[in-house]
C-alpha cells in the first residue's frame, strides 16, 4: 500500500505537474504543487502567480531581497484567511534561505 502511494507521489510529481512555477526544476514544482494543492486547493493559482512574478523578479535581477519581500508579501495576502498559512511561511523561509543560486543564476 505504501509503496503504491510513493509511486502515485513520484507521479504526480515529476509528470502532472509541470506548470506549476514554485521551485527552481521539475521536481520542486511538482513537489509544491502537490503541498500547495493538498492543503489549499482554493489558492493554487494564486500561489502559482506569486512564484511567477517573483521568477520574473529573479530574472529582472531587480534585487534579491526586493524580490523575496514582494514575493513573501504576495504569497501571504494570498494565503490569508486559509489553511494555506503554514506553506506561504515554508515558501518565504525557502526562498530567502535557499534562493541565492536561483538569483545568481539568472
Amino acid at each position: 500500500m505504501m509503496a503504491r502511494l510513493w509511486v502515485f507521489l513520484i507521479i504526480d510529481v515529476v509528470f502532472v505537474s509541470a506548470y506549476f512555477a514554485c521551485g527552481r526544476n521539475k521536481f520542486e514544482n511538482g513537489l509544491a504543487d502537490v503541498l500547495v494543492t493538498r492543503d489549499c486547493r482554493p489558492k493554487v493559482e494564486a500561489f502559482n502567480e506569486c512564484c511567477m512574478a517573483h521568477d520574473e523578479c529573479y530574472t529582472a535581477q531587480s534585487g534579491k531581497k526586493s524580490c523575496d519581500d514582494v514575493f513573501c508579501d504576495c504569497i501571504s495576502s494570498a494565503s490569508r484567511d486559509t489553511l494555506c498559512i503554514r506553506e506561504s511561511k515554508w515558501f518565504c523561509l525557502l526562498v530567502r534561505v535557499a534562493g541565492d543560486s536561483a538569483y545568481y543564476g539568472s
